[in-house]
């Protein structure tokens, strides 16, 4: 059997060029899209264009497909799978390993590449004594179930396979370094029969006919360290294969387990133990300097101490092999713990945290695991983070309790056990031989929390949203204005346009509107063409669906109960664009690109000509249209032919923020149906009120009136009263350095390395001064090119990111689709893609398109260095993108090197010094001016 994803891989990796890391760029790009062979070779182009020794050539293409397909013909004839990284068989333990082949051959029993493994291994002329402790071991772990790993060579990896085969139901994998057609060493050729036939299997990475040399065996051994849970290393010399398993167990961060050498082997001195001596030394003198046999550098080798695990008697098999160190069975732990809700390895506002209990009348207790002393500050640190970044006051705090285990609490250096002791975590210390999740997770849960009262109920509710809606969950606690609401519940207007503001909640009014609608029964398209949007609105419609009272139905009326979902479809234009290709273009209509006007309007002809009965059955109940303005009519035109003939067409677009300078197009709409006014949402709910007026006097001053467009233009209106003449806790800082008059591969030099000088001062101080949690930062970049800079500079300080700026279309798609997917990371977006989310810190890189020192256009000015209206409306689009926090500070920093907007903001701030802080009491409420100035950048 053979997936059509994995047969794809298969071809692709007989292509010359094409190695490991190709492969696995393919999945990333063929896991999303048609599984053709069009669409692979499309893919392969893609990857080729960074990849140029890939042979691109129709006959190496073709010999790829024939070779893929006489694979598959003999793998059928053999008894053999071929299956690929993203099948459902594939290991898990594998995948998670360093060393994951996107493709492998199976011969056996497929389904016990999910059980409990562990690999045994050794050399292949082991001493008698050798021989009968890998029989003993593997005969015990086949007693216990689990499945034995080995490499079918002789000596060791013999004897383990004949241990687990000896016992009832034993089962046992043999990873060999040759294609599964012939079987090395000939010895084996009977063991081989007998391991598929007994309910194992075989495994190799390489393809049918391939035979064994030097190399193949590297790939064995490690494919066998990916697959176990743990190794236990019998005997092995100080240059034996066997070290290549052990090392790739602990790189993984995975347990080798070594036996100890006795009687005449420890007498005689043999060579085949030599391994085994230098680790325990190791281990029992906490010197890494006895692995010098190992190619990892000092720091991995310490690193390596702290998970070998020694092995000198039968009696320690159990407590070595019967607790599985890996995933603790959350199903099992929420049946002994039925008053928490249990979460493990979760994100919290942007904080790791290995453990949470959560108790609706009792509160939260938060548990990090320490295994080793270099990761002890960082966990502790992490776990007060997590409950700091609640903004709880001091009657909630009590409520959350802190625990930080470790396997002896002496181990701690003097920083760690200070760390705890002032913010109040509380130490639990176990033996290192007993010392494993299931049993601290025991300890913790027959402890008494606090006593049940309505505070705990609030803090169990906060951590709630933040666990499962982070995203999206202020904009629900909105009050709805009269506007928001006569649209939501407005079910006699078949077609309405709106304009609103930055921050006026249009998505809020998509989703609500989307929900009634979903809830009466009706088909609903929710579309947009910003693509990074769709899975946002999606979980916001999904949201709503929970919030029925704030639909609009009147106490009379019968609110469904349930709603079929399939009747939503939340996706980009462009994505609904080529499924109206698949469905209505034939080959003969020579429909290629979906990017360029003469398809369009191929398209839009196409359907005009297509009969009514033939488009029915596609059509819907209701269309959704957000982000207008950067729709063209033409596809407006295209969409309206999927909306039933009494449907309902919501139309939300703001000129302000018409970065495509498409926004005129929306002049042609009362062609559409369309009657009346535009209904104008003009108050802007989510920023920050001072920044509000700045943004306001930005859009007026920048983005001029057009008497054309000026109906659905929406200029931001805070919430009045005397909140207007404050910035509340926002810090507001614009960085200034002027693009060099004269351009040369110098000066533009220092002026790239300023400015990524300056953005990496910028979060050094947010991420680390001001410690705030990754997931509540973005950096807004337009220019995808110097964003990859950006991206490389931040992930060397150790910053993670998810960006948005590849250079590769597939590749940035994909990357569009996932953004925010990704917790604990800095988001870095184009200002573009980023239009309709928001942020409570923004960091804004306003840049010349052409500042690339190695690129020889950058060194005279170009008709993209000009300001226009496109450029203003896309700053403000960054400026607007700073979402209110309720429960802390809000930072907007700017790095600009246009002149023309210095002066602006420049008079609005003074020069290069902190506004000052003050304290305004107003309706019994403190409110506090933060710094405020503009710097320019020397």
């Amino acid at each position: 059997m053979i997936s059509k994803l994995s047969e794809l891989l298969l071809t692709a990796s007989f292509m010359k060029g094409i190695g490991p890391r190709a492969l696995k760029d393919l999945i990333q790009i063929l896991s999303r899209d048609d599984l053709s062979q069009q669409n692979l070779y499309g893919a392969i182009e893609n990857i080729a264009q960074r990849k140029r020794t890939i042979d691109l050539s129709k006959q190496s293409f073709e010999n790829a497909v024939a070779k893929s397909k006489e694979q598959i013909e003999m793998a059928n004839a053999l008894g053999i799978d071929i299956i690929c990284s993203m099948d459902d068989c594939y290991p898990k333990l594998l995948k998670n390993s360093s060393y994951d082949p996107c493709i492998l051959y199976v011969k056996g029993n497929i389904k016990i590449l999910s059980k409990r493994a562990i690999a045994v291994i050794g050399t292949r002329n082991p001493t008698p004594n050798g021989e009968t402790i890998a029989l003993k071991i593997s005969n015990y772990l086949a007693t216990k179930n689990i499945v034995v790993v080995s490499g079918l060579a002789l000596g060791c990896d013999t004897r383990a396979h004949k241990g687990a085969l000896e016992m009832p139901n034993g089962r046992t994998i043999a990873v060999l370094a040759h294609g599964l057609d012939t079987i090395t060493p000939s010895q084996n050729i009977q063991l081989a029969d007998e391991i598929v036939q007994k309910g194992g299997c075989l495994i190799s990475t390489y393809p049918i006919g391939t035979k064994a040399e030097t190399y193949t065996f590297a790939a064995r051994d490690k494919i066998q360290a990916g697959l176990s849970e743990k190794v236990v290393l019998i005997q092995s010399g100080t240059d034996g294969g066997s070290l290549i398993a052990s090392e790739a167990c602990l790189e993984d961060n995975r347990n080798l387990v070594v036996v100890k050498p006795y009687g005449k082997d420890l007498t005689n001195n043999v060579s085949c133990i030599g391994a085994n001596l230098s680790l325990i030394n190791a281990k029992e003198n906490n010197n890494a300097d006895y692995l010098s046999f190992f190619k990892s550098n000092t720091t991995l080798k310490t690193d390596f101490l702290q998970r070998i695990e020694i092995l000198s008697k039968k009696d320690e098999y159990e407590r070595l092999f019967d607790t599985a160190p890996f995933a603790l069975n959350l199903d099992k732990l929420r049946e002994n713990a039925p008053r928490y809700d249990v979460y493990k390895n979760i994100c919290l506002n942007g904080t790791n945290l290995d453990y949470l209990f959560l108790n609706k009348q009792k509160g939260a207790i938060f548990l990090n695991i320490c295994k080793t002393d270099a990761e002890s500050l960082r966990k502790l640190k992490e776990l007060k983070a997590c409950k700091d970044h609640l903004y709880l006051d001091s009657a909630k705090t009590k409520h959350v309790t802190l625990y930080f285990a470790v396997t002896d609490n002496s181990f701690l250096n003097v920083d760690s056990k200070k760390e705890a002791q002032n913010t109040h975590i509380h130490l639990i210390s176990i033996p290192k031989q007993e010392f494993n999740e299931n049993k601290i997770c025991s300890i913790l849960l027959n402890k008494e929390l606090s006593e049940e009262n309505t505070q705990a109920c609030a803090v169990y509710s906060k951590i709630k949203k933040l666990l499962f809606f982070s995203p999206t969950q202020q904009d629900f606690f909105l009050d709805l204005s009269k506007e928001q609401k006569n649209i939501i519940k407005n079910d006699k207007t078949k077609r309405v346009r709106i304009t609103g503001c930055a921050g006026s909640g249009k998505s809020l009014v998509v989703a609500l509107r989307a929900a009634r609608l979903l809830l009466l029964g009706k088909s609903v398209l929710v579309t947009s063409f910003n693509i990074t949007m769709m899975n946002y609105l999606r979980a916001l419609i999904e949201k709503a669906l929970c919030n029925p009272q704030l639909l609009g139905f009147e106490e009379n009326e019968i609110v469904p109960v349930k709603v079929d979902i399939q009747k939503l479809a939340v996706i980009h234009f462009h994505g609904f664009l080529k499924l109206v290709k698949a469905a209505f273009c034939k080959k003969t209509d020579n429909v290629k690109s979906l990017i360029d006007e003469e398809t369009y309007i191929k398209i839009k002809d196409i359907l005009d000509r297509t009969t009514q009965d033939l488009i029915s059955p596609k059509q819907y109940d209701a269309i959704i249209i957000d982000e207008g303005q950067d729709f063209k009519h033409l596809w407006l035109e295209i969409l309206n032919k999927f909306l039933k003939k009494d449907g309902y067409l919501l139309l939300l677009a703001d000129a302000t923020q018409d970065v495509y300078s498409h926004s005129k197009e929306l002049l042609k709409t009362d062609g559409l149906g369309f009657k009346g006014r535009w209904t104008k949402l003009s108050r802007s709910y989510r920023m920050p009120n001072g920044l509000i007026d700045i943004c306001s006097d930005f859009g007026s001053k920048f983005i001029p009136k057009d008497n054309d467009t000026d109906e659905f233009r929406a200029t931001p209106i805070s919430e009045g009263g005397i909140q207007q003449e404050i910035f509340g806790n926002l810090n507001i800082k614009w960085y200034q350095r002027d693009i060099p008059l004269i351009r040369t591969k110098e000066s533009l030099q220092l002026h790239e390395t300023m400015l990524l000088l300056k953005i990496e001062s910028v979060v050094d101080e947010l991420v680390n001064k001001k410690q705030i949690p990754l997931d509540d930062i973005c950096l807004l970049c337009n220019s995808r090119k110097f964003g990859r800079k950006i991206v490389e500079e931040l992930e060397a300080n150790n910053i993670p990111t998810e960006s948005i700026f590849s250079d590769d279309y597939d590749t940035l798609r994909h990357e569009k689709l996932n953004m925010g997917s990704q917790p604990g990371c800095l988001k870095c977006s184009t200002t573009h893609s980023f239009k309709g989310w928001e942020s409570y810190n923004v960091i804004l890189v306003n840049i010349h398109k052409h500042t690339d020192p190695e690129d020889s256009k950058s060194f005279f000015p170009q008709d993209e260095d000009r300001i226009t209206n496109d450029k203003n409306c896309l700053l403000y689009v960054g400026l607007t993108r700073v979402n209110k926090n309720e429960d802390g500070e809000n930072n907007l920093i700017v790095i600009n090197d246009f002149p023309e907007y210095a002066d602006f903001f420049k008079n609005l701030f003074s020069n290069g010094e902190e506004g000052q802080y003050f304290d305004l009491d107003f309706e019994k409420q403190k409110y506090t001016a933060k710094v405020v100035f503009y710097e320019e950048i020397e």
